[in-house]
Formats: C-alpha cells, structure tokens, sequence
C-alpha cells in the first residue's frame, strides 16, 4: 500500500472522533451487550460492566467541545507535514487502553502500524470499524499487524522489563515506551464517607490493573487504616470473580505463611508496605507525619507515579477522588505529551 502523500483535512480528522463519540454515546442494549460479550470472551478479566464503562468513558472524551479544545490546544495540527508511519504497541491490561494512542496518530495526520494486544483486540477492533464506516479515508492510514516492520517512529506500551526488549529493537528510532506506572492516594484524615467510597472506584475499576488504579494509600499517623474498609464494601462483588478471589487467597495464604501482619476485609488485603506497587486484591498502606517529608519522598519515585488522588491543597496535579479512571484527553500515560512528539517529527 503507497503511503499517502498528505494527512486527511484537520476538519475532517476532527469531525470523524466527534461522529466516533455520538455512535458510542447512542449504542443500543443489544448493541452493547454483543461487545461486552465478545471482549469478555477474549479475556476473562474483561467484565460486560468494565467494557460498558471504558465505552461510556471514551463517549464522554470524544464529546465534541472536549475535541475541539484538544485541537485548539495544537496549533501545529493546521500546518501540512509530511505523513509519517508511527508503530504502535497497545496494552491490554483494560479496556480500550490503547486507543488513545490511535487517536493521537490518527488526529495528528500520521498512519498508525498497529500490534494490538491479545487480550484486547476486539473492542479496538469495534472502534476502528466505526472509524472506517464513518471515514474510510482513514483505511489508508490504519493498518493492523502482527510485528512492526515500517515506521518512522513508534510509541510502546508495557512494563519494566518489555521496555527492555522495546529500548533494544526500537532505541535507534524516536520513540516512546512506557514502563509501569501505578497511582496512589493521599489521605489528610477529614475525609468524608462518599470521598472514602469515591477512593474505592480508583482502587478496584476495571479489579486494579490499570496504572490509574490507586495501588498504595498514605495516612497521617494516628489515623486508623481499618476506618477507611466499611467505605469499599459496595465492591465486595469483586471477590466472587474468580479470577481475583485466586490472587485474594494466594496472596492472603503467602502472607499468613510469612506471619506478616495485614488487615483483611474478605476481598481486600491491606498491607503496610514501602512499596508503591501492590500485588491484585492488595493496598499497600503507609504512615506520615509531615506533608514536606512525604512530598520529599515520593519525589524520588516520580516517575513511577500516575496519579495522586487527593484533596491536600499543596499537591498541584492532584486527582479527585473517584475519577483516575475517568481521563480527558490531555491526561497522557506518563506524563509525556503524545501529540507534541508526533509533531516533532521531521
């Protein structure tokens, strides 16, 4: 296939994201429930009820003033360049992960080489039909593949040690690649019973296998971690999965093995733990006693954090509570502005 010669018109790319939204926002019950369905198949930790949300997610971010201030936002995106090929590895660990990715390629006039990830592949796939119904011209931009053999940079998504492998394959081209992530929340001890209910949607969303799941909870010393569980039991439906209920009572026997102290509500293991990072159906916890010893602390693993749900008034890209999971279109996966590096290349 000749690569095209010249991006789509801009008002084109933007007005197709727009029509993607609407047909997403409009899906019927049967409609929907063949989608869950299909990605449930796929992979079992994919819920009819998480595929539903991540859609309903992607419908509020391709409303069409959240799009057009996204492209307002790049003035780069009006100028003619040449249309390069960008290789594509997306994630799988939720769904629809990796779509913004493609969204980012696609709006930005380049052509997305895309490796899509076993464990979701059909939701991509639903929306790239949609995108091809609704623009086939975006067929000579879009290609799916198995390997990444013809591009000019690529963007890769997956965990320290497949960047290992991305650094030594696609080092010598421009590129992204992202490595683990996970989020934490800060607790000042005032929080409210819904604020408390709100944390619970960022720790078990999609079972907390997203880098925006809160993974580790800081508490000022004195407040007891046992006062934030009766908050979380709306979620106690997570344990009859059967899938998180084996690493529940893995990780539980492991640590009864290991006599260390936890507190368990039945399908949450706290653990108090330095670590960011938690195992599935574990919240590591810790103590503080000064906010400036803390921010001091965690600025030495920046890096490995996405989000900080909090309401403390110093930290300044905070989250709201209940809302990791809810991105916007500016929120990039670490941080690093996927529009601007595409438009950065010569």
């Amino acid at each position: 296939m000749a690569k095209p010669s010249k991006p789509l018109p801009l008002s084109d790319r933007l007005d197709c994201f727009i029509q993607l939204g609407k047909r997403i926002q409009s899906l019927d019950a049967s409609r929907k429930e063949a989608i869950g369905q299909r990605a449930k198949a796929e992979n079992p930790w994919f819920t009819e009820a998480s595929v539903l949300l991540a859609l309903s997610n992607l419908g509020e971010m391709m409303e069409e003033d959240s799009l057009v201030n996204f492209v307002l936002s790049y003035p780069g995106l009006k100028e003619e360049h040449p249309v390069r090929t960008i290789g594509l590895v997306l994630a799988g660990n939720i769904p629809a992960v990796g779509f913004h990715d493609l969204f980012c390629v696609l709006i930005a006039g380049h052509i997305a080489e895309t490796k899509l990830s076993k464990s979701d592949s059909s939701l991509i796939h639903f929306l790239l039909d949609e995108i091809l119904n609704i623009e086939p011209r975006f067929g000579d931009f879009i290609s799916k593949v198995d390997r990444l053999s013809n591009f000019d940079a690529v963007v890769c998504t997956g965990s320290d040690n497949s960047s290992r492998y991305f650094e030594y394959y696609f080092g010598k081209y421009p590129n992204i690649i992202r490595k683990n992530r996970t989020s934490i929340a800060i607790l000042k001890g005032d929080e409210s019973e819904q604020e408390l209910k709100l944390l619970a949607d960022d720790i078990f969303t999609y079972y907390g296998f997203g880098c925006r799941n809160v993974s580790k909870v800081f508490l000022p010393k004195g407040m007891e971690v046992i006062s934030i569980l009766p908050a979380f039991e709306h979620y106690s439906f997570v344990g009859h999965h059967h899938k998180y209920a084996n690493n529940y009572d893995y990780n539980k026997a492991i640590f009864l093995v290991n006599q260390q102290h936890c507190f368990d509500n039945g399908f949450l293991i706290l653990k108090e733990d330095l670590s960011l990072f938690s195992p599935l159906s574990v919240l590591h916890f810790e103590y503080y006693e000064e906010l400036d010893v803390l921010f001091t602390q965690l600025e030495k693993t920046e890096k490995s954090i996405q989000c900080i749900v909090s309401k403390v008034p110093q930290i300044k890209k905070k989250v709201a509570f209940g809302n990791t999971q809810r991105p916007n279109l500016m929120d990039y996966a670490d941080g690093v502005d996927v529009v601007e590096f595409l438009l950065g290349l010569e």
